[in-house]
């Protein structure tokens, strides 16, 4: 490498060529021929040590701003300074909007979370009492007409086991307004029934449904005081004693109704008819 300034001496030692990369001997020294930038020149030691020591004292000086903020993030400063130029231009009332709103949209996610919270307890537990309800409405209404149908078929001297089944599918619940519950006579359909009565415009009560029943002959053995005398054999869920001239059937064996058209065939063909005997 090229020294910038050598000696006499050194420079007699130096190659012809490279004898011609330096300047005139200036005392006992040659400078190497450089071209100057901004005004510097290589044998300029003046300029370039006062470049030196400026450049230096720029270094101290950064080191000393460097040190008066300790540990500071720069980035993080960075972030602080363009928060200040951002407060700077705030318009205090779009903030204090923006705020509000932001405000009433955190407390209004938080009121709909508890709402829809306290919403699906309110319907589990509404569900479970409505089951309830249901499942007492059930056994209310079970026991309010088989009172009713067991009132009116006993009044009738009818068979409650024989006559409350099928009476039963004519008789429904109904909710007054003043929210009783009482049994009605029903059409098919489920359509209160008027009473057949002559002129009559009130509903059919159950004793006008149990005397339709005792007037059937398909129903009249339910009651007593409807069997006659006669000849015959018994069959299915029938009893009875060869010679003694009747067709009977329990009331229990009579509830199948197979059993009960069977015994009731042989007793018409016999001319007679059917007693049914208590359980």
């Amino acid at each position: 490498m090229l020294k910038a300034v050598v000696t006499k001496d050194e420079y007699s030692a130096l190659d012809p060529a490279i004898q011609e990369l330096y300047g005139d001997e200036t005392g006992d020294k040659r400078v190497l021929a450089v071209t100057s930038v901004d005004g510097m020149e290589l044998a300029d030691t003046k300029s370039l040590r006062t470049a030196l020591q400026s450049e230096r004292s720029k270094r101290e000086a950064a080191d000393k701003a460097v040190k008066r903020f300790g540990d500071l993030d720069p980035e993080a400063a960075r972030s602080a300074l363009e928060k200040v130029d951002e407060i700077a231009n705030w318009d205090p009332d779009e903030k204090l909007k923006k705020a509000k709103g932001e405000f009433e949209a955190k407390v209004k996610a938080q009121f709909d979370a508890e709402h829809a919270k306290h919403l699906a307890k309110h319907q589990a537990d509404l569900g479970e009492v409505t089951k309830e309800r249901d499942l007492l409405d059930s056994q209310l209404a079970t026991t309010l007409v088989d009172a009713a149908l067991t009132k009116a078929i006993t009044d009738a001297e009818g068979s409650v086991n024989l006559l409350i089944h099928p009476l039963k599918a004519m008789v429904k619940m109904k909710v007054l307004d003043d929210g009783r519950r009482v049994p009605i006579v029903v059409d098919p359909d489920g359509t209160e029934r008027i009473s057949s009565k002559t002129g009559a415009v009130e509903p059919m009560g159950m004793d006008e449904l149990v005397a339709e029943f005792k007037a059937d002959a398909a129903y009249a053995p339910a009651f007593k005081g409807t069997g006659t005398s006669g000849s015959g054999a018994t069959g299915g869920g029938a009893t009875g004693a060869a010679g003694s001239g009747q067709f009977t059937i329990t009331a229990e064996a009579a509830r199948d109704t197979r059993a009960y058209r069977e015994v009731r065939d042989r007793a018409e063909k016999a001319g007679k008819t059917v007693t049914i005997l208590d359980s």
